[in-house]
């Protein structure tokens, strides 16, 4: 199974009133179901080559694991208090695989310290490193057990 990786980068300063709707629609992104019921007949081993075409479909062998990052840039309204509630409503299915779509959907925030506002790219700079990733250059090369 290939997976993909998707980070949406949510810098916030002051946003109270709007983060909330920003969150929601991005932590609940799906896959159309017209796009995925060929593919569950295909895994069903339904009419043979409807299902040996769709078995080769691009949606069919993918995970999706979807963060949705967001940094508090020094608020001084209520979206800080905003991001932590949200945080907790999403804790009970961060993480968990929708079976229909194979797609797995975490919410993760960060602020800075002393409240002090570093401008959206800096915000935006700190919301990427949220999400633990691993630089490599062209001429690099790991050992298998290690990122």
């Amino acid at each position: 199974m290939r997976k993909i990786t998707v980070d949406i980068i949510v810098p916030v300063h002051n946003a109270a009133e709007t983060i909330e709707e920003t969150i929601q629609s991005a932590m609940t992104q799906y896959i159309p179901p017209f796009l995925l019921e060929p593919i569950a007949i295909a895994r069903e081993g339904g009419i043979s080559e409807v299902a040996d075409s769709y078995k080769r479909h691009p949606l069919a062998n993918i995970f999706i694991d979807v963060a949705v990052c967001c940094q508090d840039d020094g608020s001084s309204d209520s979206s800080l208090e905003v991001l932590r509630t949200m945080e907790r409503d999403y804790v009970r299915h961060c993480g968990k695989v929708d079976d229909a779509t194979n797609i797995s959907t975490k919410l993760l925030i960060g602020t800075n310290e002393g409240n002090i506002s570093l401008g959206a790219g800096g915000a935006r700079n700190r919301a990427a490193a949220l999400r633990e990733k691993v630089d490599n250059n062209s001429d690099d090369c790991k050992h298998t057990t290690r990122s």
